[in-house]
C-alpha cells in the first residue's frame, strides 16, 4: 500500500504536527506529504521520481528528501487556499475559475 518505508531511525522523517486544524470553512484540501515513498523508493504520487535507494545491508539511502513535483503541487494548493480565504470562497476552485478575477 501507500506507506512510508524506512530502515533506520536516521532515515525516518516524521510529519510535522500541524499547529492548527484545517478549516473546512474555506474548503482546504488535505496537505500533500512530499516525503512519502513506495517499496521501490519512488514518490507515491510521482512514480518516476526516485526519493530513496535500498542499501545492501538494509535501510534506505536518501537520494532527495522531498519530491520536487509534490512540492510544486503543495505550493499550488497553498496558493489556491490563500486566494479562497482572501476572496471568501467557500470551496477551493469554486466560483470564478480557480482564482481568475472578474473585471
Amino acid at each position: 500500500p501507500l506507506s512510508h518505508y524506512s530502515g533506520g531511525t536516521a532515515d525516518k522523517p516524521r510529519a510535522a504536527t500541524p499547529s492548527r486544524v484545517p478549516s473546512a470553512a474555506y474548503g482546504e484540501e488535505e496537505e500533500i506529504l512530499t516525503y512519502l515513498y513506495d517499496r521501490r523508493g519512488c514518490c507515491v504520487r510521482h512514480p518516476h521520481v526516485r526519493l530513496r535507494k535500498k542499501k545492501l545491508l538494509g535501510g534506505w539511502k536518501i537520494i532527495i528528501s522531498n519530491c520536487p513535483e509534490c512540492c510544486v503541487d503543495e505550493m499550488t494548493r497553498l496558493k489556491r487556499v490563500a486566494i479562497a480565504k482572501k476572496n471568501g470562497v467557500g470551496a477551493v476552485g469554486a466560483g470564478n475559475g480557480g482564482g481568475a478575477r472578474e473585471g
